[in-house]
């Protein structure tokens, strides 16, 4: 049976309706490594939550608006768009029930982030004030790599040490400090933290979904691989 992974949904408006949503790249990566997916709103008992992050393998945190800086005990600058505050809610909880079952959490852009502060770290809210010297929020269509990290540390099924891999770039928040206990796996040009990982939980900046090649299908794979061995190996 296909391990099922649980994903929390997005608010949006539709014609001025409410809504809750999820770009399907996001799932159709999913499938494509062989995951079934249990999508997760806000609003339900904590007991729905506990039954899900049981019965589910492993979390994916999905991209989306800004996390509060209250979070990480900032003040909301002019440039921070916080998301929806059961957004946040439902994330930070999905995080704490996964993590404390040990089970295997993968972020992505939003999702590294919210990695990152929900585990006592903090973010930049806007890069263009810490850092002019790349673009990290392109215009050029989101399968198409704009910068390169490079790889700190060798997983074995995910990365070596020293290696290149272009990326693409779709948000203008990002670490400062790195929260207790990661670890950068991957770092752009100018230094920005573009992975982080500890054991069972591993956050990339970029949209592996929204790209093709051996390299970005490696998030994937590896999150899968997580299912059985429950561990990241430095």
């Amino acid at each position: 049976m296909p391990p099922t992974i649980a994903v929390p949904v997005r608010y949006t408006q539709v014609k001025e309706l409410p809504s809750h949503y999820l770009n399907l790249s996001y799932l159709n990566s999913l499938k494509a490594f062989g995951f079934d997916y249990l999508l997760l709103s806000p609003g339900c008992s904590l007991s729905f939550y506990e039954q899900a992050a049981s019965v589910c393998g492993g979390l994916l945190l999905a991209g989306g608006r800004d996390i509060h800086p209250h979070v990480y005990g900032q003040e909301l600058l002019t440039d921070t768009v916080p998301a929806f505050p059961d957004t946040d809610e439902l994330d930070f909880l999905c995080l704490r029930l996964f993590s404390r079952l040990k089970k295997p959490v993968l972020g992505i852009c939003r999702g590294l982030q919210v990695i990152n502060t929900g585990f006592g770290g903090t973010l930049h809210q806007h890069l263009p004030l810490w850092s002019p010297m790349i673009d990290h929020k392109q215009t050029d269509r989101r399968s198409q790599g704009v910068h390169s990290v490079c790889w700190k540390h060798t997983i074995p099924g995910l990365c070596t040490a020293g290696d290149q891999v272009f990326v693409n770039s779709l948000h203008h928040q990002g670490i400062d400090r790195t929260a207790p206990g990661f670890q950068v796996l991957a770092e752009s040009p100018d230094g920005l933290a573009e992975a982080i990982y500890r054991e069972n939980i591993l956050g990339v900046q970029w949209h592996p979904e929204e790209m093709i090649g051996p390299e970005q299908e490696r998030i994937f794979s590896y999150f899968r691989s997580m299912m059985s061995s429950r561990r990241i190996r430095a």
